[in-house]
C-alpha cells in the first residue's frame, strides 16, 4: 500500500474526478431529457400538419422531412443513452489504474488514470481518465517499469515506465490503492475470483491478464483462433476484443451493428449481454448457426434444432440404433461430404450447355453467347449468379421479341375488328400459348434450383460414397418424405445454396465464433462462405468437444492461433481434478487459487429428498446448478426440487431470462456458463472415453465448489483418488 501522504493525494484527486463525472451525468441527462421533449412536440407537429394520410405531394414532402427530423433524434436520443450508461459505470467505479511514462527525450513525467472510458474536463481540455483500449493503456497491462514502448497512431513511442498503481474506487471513496511494478497484482486477482458470481458475466478490465490483452488487441491479423482451456476467461476476453475493434476502427466507421457474435445458443446470449454495456458500447447482434442456416432453408421445411439433436444424440448413444444414427450424421458432417459436394459442384458445372434458343424459327439467343455470359469469371462467381447472368441476357431478348411480337397481333386482332384493350388481352392469350415452348425451355436449361441440386447431390452420393445406398436412404425419408431436415442435412442444403449463389447480403465486418470445438467439417465451411471477407475470433477448447463421435471442423483458414492455458475461473483443486479427465492434463495451468476438494457423494438415490437435504446443508453455495446428462433427467430432478425450492428453475435452450441462483441445467447446454457451486448428477452415466469431454465441460463449470453425485459406485475408476474426497 502507499503512505499517508500519497493516500491522501489519491483520495483528493478521485473525488475532485468524481465530482467531474457527476457534473457530466446531470448535464447528459437532462440533454437527454431535452431531447425527449424535442421529440414529442415534432411528433405533435407532425400530426397536426400530416396526419394519418397524406393528401397532396407537399404533404409528402413535409412528412418526409418530419421523419428524417425524427430519426435524427432518434440517433441522437440513442447516442445519449449510451453515454448516460457510461457515466454511470464511471460514477461507481471512476478508474482502476495509473500509468507513470516518461517520454524519450522529456523530463517530464505524465500520469495517465486508466478506466474504462475517456473522460474530458471541457474547461481545460485535460484528459482525466484514458479509455482502457487507448494504446498508451497497454503499459498496464503489459509493460514492466523500466525502458519500453507502446504503439502510437504514427509508430512507436518510447520511453520509460516509472511506475504502476492500481485502485478499487467505489463511488467517491478510495478503497485501496497499491503500486504495481510489474503486472496485475495476484491479490487482487484472487479477491476478484474468490467472491460469489452473479447470473451474468461482468467486464474484467481491471484484471486483464498480459497474454489476454494481447489477445484483446491483436491487430497484425484479421482471422486469430484462440484455444481456451474451460475457465481461461476466452468469451469474456472476445468481448472485450469486440469492444477494443470498436474504439480502434471507429474512424473507419466500424459500428456495433457490423459485428455478429455466433454463440452456442440464445440461452448463453442472456449470460454475456451485460458486458459491453459495461464497456460502453452497445451490445452486437447474435445468432446460433442453426438461425443463419435456416434463414437459407425453405420455411415449408422442418427443421430439427441442436437442443434436439443434442438431447437425441445423449439418450441413444447406449443402444445399436442411437451409434448408426450418430455413424451416419458423422458422414453427412465430415470431410469426405465436403469433398464429393466439391466434386458434385464440378461435374455440374462442366455439364452446363446451352442450345440456341429458338422461337417460331427465329432464333433469339445463340448458345455461344450464352456460354461465354456463363463462362465469364467463371472462377470468382458462383455458378447460380452466372446463370442468372445469362438468364437475364436471354430474358431481355425474349421480352423485346415479345413486345414486338405483341404490337403486331394485337394489330391483327384489330382488323379482325377487335376493339383496342379486347384485342390486346386476346394477342397476350395468344401469345401465351405460342410463347410456352420457349419458356419451358428457359425453365430446363436455365434455372439452378437449390432443392433440385439438393436431392440431385443426394443420388450423387448414393452412387459414389460407400455407405452411400445407407445416407441416401436416411435421408430420403427425411427430405423427399417427411419435408424435414436433421441438423446436418440442414447445413448441407444451406451450404449448397451459398456454394451456388454465393453468401447472403450482409453488412457484417467481423464475426466471434464461440465454441468452435462444437463445429463439425461441414458447418466451418460453412462459416467460412458465408462471411468470407469479414475478419473472426474464433474461440475453441478441444477439451470441450460436446458432440461424441462427431468429426471436428478445422479452422486452418485462420492467420494465426493462439493460446489461453491457465483456468481462472476454478480454485486450483477442482482444476486438478477435472484436467485429470483428459489425455494431457498438463495442457491446463491452474491459477494457484485454493479451496476445497471435490466431493464424491455416493448415494442410494437422486430423489428429491436426498438432492433438498444435500443442498439445504451447504455452506454459503452462492449460485448453485444441478447438472444433468440429459434434458429428461434435468426435467425429473427439477420437478422433484419443486416443492422444496419453489425458485428452481430449468434452463433451456430458448431461455431469454438468466440462471437463477438454483437451476437445473442439462449437460449440453452448460458450456459457457459457471456456477458458484456444481452438483453433476450421476458422473459415471457419461459413456466411456468419448464423452469424458462432456463430464470435463460439466465439471470445469464450478468456480468454488464441486460434488459429485453417483448411485452407482462406478464413477471414474482411473481418475486420482487423491484429487478428490469421498462420503458415502
Amino acid at each position: 500500500m502507499i503512505d499517508q501522504t500519497q493516500w491522501e493525494i489519491e483520495a483528493d484527486r478521485l473525488s475532485r474526478t468524481h465530482g467531474m463525472i457527476m457534473r457530466q451525468l446531470r448535464r447528459a441527462e437532462n440533454e437527454f431529457r431535452s431531447q425527449q421533449t424535442e421529440t414529442l412536440s415534432l411528433q405533435s407537429q407532425m400530426w397536426a400538419e400530416v396526419g394519418l394520410s397524406n393528401k397532396s405531394s407537399s404533404d409528402d414532402v413535409l412528412s418526409g422531412q418530419y421523419l428524417d427530423a425524427l430519426r435524427l433524434n432518434r440517433a441522437i436520443k440513442q447516442d445519449q443513452a449510451l453515454s448516460i450508461l457510461n457515466l454511470r459505470h464511471m460514477e461507481e467505479h471512476a478508474y482502476f489504474g495509473r500509468v507513470d511514462f516518461r517520454r524519450q527525450g522529456s523530463e517530464n513525467i505524465r500520469s495517465t488514470y486508466i478506466g474504462i472510458s475517456t473522460l474530458y474536463d471541457p474547461e481545460t481540455q485535460e484528459i482525466l481518465i484514458c479509455d482502457w483500449r487507448a494504446p498508451i493503456s497497454s503499459l498496464f497491462y503489459e509493460n514492466t517499469v523500466g525502458n519500453t514502448s507502446y504503439e502510437g497512431p504514427n509508430g512507436p513511442i518510447r520511453g520509460e515506465l516509472m511506475g504502476k498503481r492500481q485502485y478499487k474506487c467505489s463511488h467517491d471513496r478510495l478503497v485501496y490503492c497499491l503500486d504495481s511494478a510489474v503486472t496485475i497484482q495476484d491479490e487482487i486477482l484472487q479477491e476478484t475470483l474468490s467472491r460469489h458470481g452473479d447470473s451474468r458475466m461482468h467486464n474484467i478490465v481491471s484484471t486483464i491478464q498480459e497474454h489476454q490483452n494481447r489477445i484483446i488487441c491483436e491487430n497484425n491479423h484479421s482471422r486469430v483462433a484462440v484455444q481456451g482451456v474451460a475457465g481461461s476467461g476466452k468469451t469474456a476476453v472476445a468481448l472485450h476484443r469486440v469492444a477494443w475493434l470498436l474504439y480502434r476502427y471507429r474512424k473507419d466507421a466500424l459500428d456495433y451493428s457490423q459485428i455478429l457474435f455466433l454463440t452456442p445458443n440464445r440461452a448463453f446470449v442472456n449470460y454475456i449481454r451485460d458486458v459491453l454495456p459495461e464497456l460502453g458500447e452497445q451490445n452486437v447482434p447474435t445468432s446460433t448457426l442453426f438461425d443463419e442456416a435456416a434463414r437459407l432453408i425453405p420455411s415449408s421445411y422442418g427443421l430439427e434444432s441442436p437442443s434436439e439433436c443434442a438431447e437425441e444424440r445423449l439418450e441413444r448413444s447406449g443402444t445399436e440404433e442411437g451409434r448408426r444414427d450418430i455413424e451416419l450424421r458423422a458422414l453427412l458432417a465430415g470431410e469426405e461430404i465436403w469433398e464429393l459436394l466439391l466434386a458434385f459442384l464440378k461435374e455440374k458445372d462442366d455439364a452446363v450447355d446451352f442450345p440456341d434458343f429458338v422461337f417460331e424459327g427465329e432464333t433469339v439467343a445463340h448458345s455461344r453467347t450464352l456460354r461465354h455470359l456463363y463462362l465469364t469469371r467463371s472462377a470468382e462467381v458462383p455458378m447460380g449468379k452466372r446463370m442468372l447472368r445469362a438468364m437475364r441476357c436471354l430474358t431481355d431478348a425474349v421480352s423485346r421479341l415479345y413486345e414486338e411480337k405483341i404490337k403486331e397481333v394485337t394489330a391483327e386482332k384489330r382488323s379482325e375488328g377487335y376493339r383496342k384493350k379486347e384485342a390486346r388481352e386476346a394477342a397476350a392469350h395468344e401469345l401465351r400459348d405460342r410463347f410456352a415452348p420457349l419458356a419451358e425451355q428457359m425453365r430446363t436449361h436455365l434455372t439452378m434450383d437449390t432443392r433440385v441440386c439438393f436431392t440431385e447431390f443426394l443420388a450423387y452420393v448414393r452412387k459414389h460414397h460407400s455407405r452411400g445406398e445407407e445416407l441416401y436412404s436416411t435421408l430420403k425419408k427425411e427430405w423427399l418424405d417427411k419435408k424435414a431436415l436433421s441438423q446436418e442435412a440442414a447445413v448441407l442444403y444451406a451450404l449448397i445454396r451459398v456454394m451456388l449463389y454465393g453468401a447472403p447480403v450482409s453488412r457484417c465486418r467481423h464475426v466471434l465464433v464461440d465454441e468452435a470445438q462444437n463445429y463439425t467439417p461441414l458447418q466451418v465451411h460453412l462459416i467460412e462462405r458465408l462471411y468470407p471477407q469479414c475478419g473472426m475470433t474464433v474461440l475453441m477448447d478441444i477439451h470441450q468437444h460436446m458432440n461424441s463421435g462427431m468429426p471436428v471442423g478445422s479452422w486452418d483458414f485462420c492467420d494465426t492461433r493462439l493460446t489461453m492455458d491457465i483456468c481462472y475461473r476454478s480454485t486450483r483443486e477442482l482444476t486438478l481434478f477435472t484436467r485429470s479427465f483428459l489425455p494431457d492434463p498438463e495442457a491446463i495451468r491452474p491459477f494457484d487459487r485454493s479451496g476445497e476438494k471435490p466431493l464424491l457423494m455416493r448415494l442410494p438415490d437422486l430423489s428429491g429428498e436426498t438432492l433438498a437435504e444435500i443442498i439445504r446443508k451447504l455452506d454459503d453455495p452462492g449460485r448453485t446448478a444441478v447438472i444433468a446428462r440429459t434434458r429428461v433427467q434435468a426435467e425429473k430432478i427439477c420437478d422433484s426440487l419443486k416443492s422444496v425450492f419453489p425458485e428452481i428453475r430449468l434452463l433451456t435452450a430458448d431461455d431469454r431470462e438468466p440462471a437463477s441462483d438454483l437451476s437445473v441445467v442439462p449437460s449440453w447446454l452448460c458450456q459457457g456458463l459457471e456456477f458458484d457451486t456444481v452438483l453433476a448428477a450421476e458422473p459415471s452415466s457419461y459413456a466411456g472415453p468419448e464423452e469424458r469431454g462432456i463430464l470435463y465441460t460439466v465439471c470445469s463449470r464450478a468456480q468454488h465448489r464441486l460434488l459429485l453425485l453417483d448411485t452407482t459406485g462406478t464413477y471414474i475408476p482411473d481418475t486420482d483418488p487423491s484429487l478428490y474426497e469421498i462420503r458415502e
